[in-house]
């Protein structure tokens, strides 16, 4: 890689800083943004290699968690399980930042143990893999129970559509993730949502997948890694993940072809994870691909401000793939898990490999 083409990655990422910068120019914005801004301020202010990053990142994330604690207060012991989650990913984002939350986690924890974990993760990952049967919300804002085919409001009755069973998996990998890195327990830890990894495999091929189920697929990959290395922390090795760096190999032309910079983004960063080199050929052509797809503003996809928050995903996804990072290891997050990922390995025949 070429002195211009770090230069250019530089250059696009702080363009992007600065956007989100002023979409944080009022209290109003940074509370709409909420916990992703916190998870985007802490995940630069702790792997970025820039300094100039760094110190963007730290301001903007303790500004915008003190917004967010002067309008919120403590966590209450008759919280709802909505409220509890509220509280678990602004805490684990606050971590990253290097925020002190601990005299407000007994509350919190205590308040947690009051609700069930599908209240949580909207299945029981201790008892059973992520399942196909919840549905979606209702294009007239009902929301309806797991195993609903039809709407319950009267004055509606549409059929419903099933949640894909990766994006369930997804967020609970990530909503455990939070939990844990802010030791409260919701019924279900990390590792019970990890465990079903062999169930979800092997990934479908692109080509076999609705564009809304691709899209799924991959973000559920993609936080897979994520979750693992600690948001950008730690390099993984691919023969921990085989089926999921393939997966990201073989897909992340796919994001391009579909012209989509947040999805780019986050397959690029991901795949980068495992220690592949900046001059690869695929690498190469996606930072091409993000570098040009910049928007004037120093945002990327296309939006308006009734989609302001797609703009700010995109952009943190896009910048999380051109950015440099600190990286540590290759280790995982929490160690304890490589015996259960070293169990899950499997060959092309579905023979388990002992390790």
């Amino acid at each position: 890689m070429t002195h211009n083409q770090v230069r250019a990655r530089k250059f696009a990422v702080r363009r992007g800083m600065r956007f989100i910068e002023s979409l944080c120019a009022s209290r109003e914005w940074v509370a709409y943004l909420n916990g992703g801004l916190l998870h985007f301020c802490g995940s630069l202010a702790r792997t970025a290699i820039d300094p100039w990053l760094v110190a963007r990142a730290s301001r903007l994330g303790r500004l915008s968690y003190q917004y967010w604690q002067d309008e919120t207060g403590p966590p209450l012991e008759d919280a709802s399980a909505a409220e509890v989650l509220e509280f678990v990913r602004v805490y684990s984002a606050a971590r990253a930042l290097g925020i002190r939350t601990s005299r407000w986690r007994p509350v919190l924890r205590k308040t947690a143990r009051r609700h069930k974990a599908r209240e949580y993760f909207e299945f029981d990952p201790q008892v059973e893999p992520p399942p196909s049967n919840i549905p979606e919300i209702c294009r007239c804002g009902q929301f309806n129970a797991r195993g609903r085919r039809t709407c319950i409001n009267k004055s509606c009755r549409s059929r419903l559509r099933m949640q894909s069973r990766y994006r369930i998996w997804g967020m609970a990998l990530t909503v455990a993730y939070c939990a844990e890195t802010c030791d409260v327990e919701l019924g279900g830890r990390y590792a019970d949502a990890l465990r079903w990894l062999p169930a979800m495999r092997p990934y479908e091929l692109r080509a076999e997948l609705s564009k809304s189920d691709f899209f799924d697929t991959a973000y559920a990959v993609t936080h897979i890694v994520y979750t693992l290395n600690d948001f950008g922390r730690f390099l993984l090795s691919p023969s921990w993940l085989p089926n999921e760096f393939e997966f990201l190999h073989d897909n992340l032309e796919s994001a391009m072809v579909l012209h989509d910079p947040d999805l780019t983004g986050e397959l690029l960063d991901t795949y980068r994870a495992f220690g592949v080199s900046d001059d690869d050929s695929k690498v190469m052509r996606a930072y091409d691909f993000l570098i040009e797809s910049q928007n004037p503003d120093g945002s990327w996809g296309e939006w308006d401000w009734e989609t302001v928050y797609s703009a700010f995903h995109a952009t943190w996804a896009a910048m999380d793939g051109l950015r440099e990072f600190s990286w540590k290891g290759p280790r995982l997050a929490n160690p304890r898990l490589m015996k259960m990922l070293q169990e899950m390995v499997h060959d092309r025949d579905g023979e388990r490999i002992l390790k």
